[in-house]
């Protein structure tokens, strides 16, 4: 549900006025992914502090998009599975349409304005790129144009949500949480196996949507988990906290060996333990930096700040927008912008559409 506002609302509360509305925490994690992904991308670029592209450098981006991919899949299951109690059973067609007018509007304008600078000469990409974003099929191009690059993970997540929920209405939420499960063990060794192969990991889905599907089994497990007291108790604790040295160690070794592409697998459980601590225990140790105004509203804006961040972001632009900290200042006040005018109108037309229906 979205929170109402009128005219008369101050923009700074407008412009945020959706956060109270989401569950706690998430939109703090959202923030911490996005912020990873924007550390990794400033590398690099003119006037920032640090100049080498390290390994794990580009691990830590990717693994940014990893933690925004966890979430989704716990979130988007969440929503399937109230709906299903609800009702008795997913509207796949309504699905499909309310992650249209989630994803596709700022896409969309995205896209047109890359197509237009693209088209001036201002940046460079190969049109056939273009192509691949506009139909996300993104996640299957190697060495992708920069501009567009960034859009394998949207194809990623996209491919993975045509298919999640018409397994569950065919498989029923216990043979389809199974099947994800299977899923979710078998990707770290199509990882290693198209590592061993092609020398570098694709980014094709099945390689890559298993940090989707731990996300999904997270909301599909939620109810056991919170029955036994023996989770609820480790959760509390400080293990859950501790797990972060998986990741750590992930990004260290993630782009340089085979093996260390089961640490993804890992960094991917321990996201979803610190969601659940922090979804059912907000007000925990770290909870409150997660629930600040701050990272709150730098979550709220992270689809956007992630879509409009690579144009600015670039390590190879000689333009003004693209030098530090100026490139910075462009990508969140760009991010703000599509936000206010493009990422909620379009949400509250889908809302007005669903209570009319």
């Amino acid at each position: 549900m979205q929170a109402t506002t009128t005219p008369l609302t101050p923009l700074k509360t407008r412009l945020f006025a959706t956060a109270a509305a989401r569950i706690p925490s998430l939109d703090g994690m959202r923030a911490m992914s996005i912020l990873l992904v924007l550390f990794g991308h400033l590398v690099g670029t003119r006037g920032f502090w640090f100049t080498e592209v390290t390994d794990p450098v580009r691990a830590l981006a990717k693994f940014g998009v990893h933690v925004f991919f966890v979430i989704s899949g716990y979130l988007i299951t969440r929503i399937l599975q109230s709906e299903w109690r609800k009702r008795g059973s997913i509207r796949v067609g309504t699905f499909y349409r309310r992650r249209a007018f989630r994803i596709l509007p700022v896409a969309i304008v995205y896209l047109s304005v890359v197509a237009m600078l693209a088209g001036l000469g201002i940046i460079s990409m190969k049109w056939s790129d273009f192509a691949h974003a506009a139909t996300y099929t993104m996640n299957f191009v190697d060495g992708p144009s920069w501009a567009v690059g960034h859009l394998w993970s949207l194809s990623v997540e996209e491919q993975f949500y045509i298919v999640w929920p018409v397994t569950l209405v065919l498989l029923g939420w216990r043979k389809a949480g199974a099947a994800c499960l299977v899923f979710a063990l078998a990707a770290p060794l199509l990882r290693v196996g198209t590592k061993v192969v092609s020398g570098h990991a694709s980014w094709w889905a099945p390689t890559d949507a298993d940090a989707i599907a731990v996300g999904c089994l997270l909301a599909w497990a939620g109810d056991r988990l919170g029955r036994s007291e023996t989770y609820l108790r480790m959760l509390r604790s400080p293990i859950p906290l501790l797990s972060l040295a998986i990741p750590a160690a992930g990004i260290y070794l993630a782009d340089r060996q085979a093996l260390s592409y089961g640490f993804m697998q890992l960094a991917h459980l321990s996201v979803a333990v610190l969601i659940d601590r922090y979804v059912r225990y907000p007000e925990s140790f770290g909870g409150g930096l997660l629930n600040s105004a701050i990272l709150t509203r730098i979550g709220v804006l992270s689809y956007s700040l992630y879509i409009w961040q690579e144009l600015f972001l670039d390590r190879t632009s000689t333009l003004a927008v693209a030098r530090f900290p100026l490139n910075l200042v462009c990508a969140a006040g760009v991010a703000m912008v599509s936000y206010r005018f493009v990422e909620q109108p379009f949400l509250a037309w889908r809302d007005r559409f669903e209570r009319s229906r």
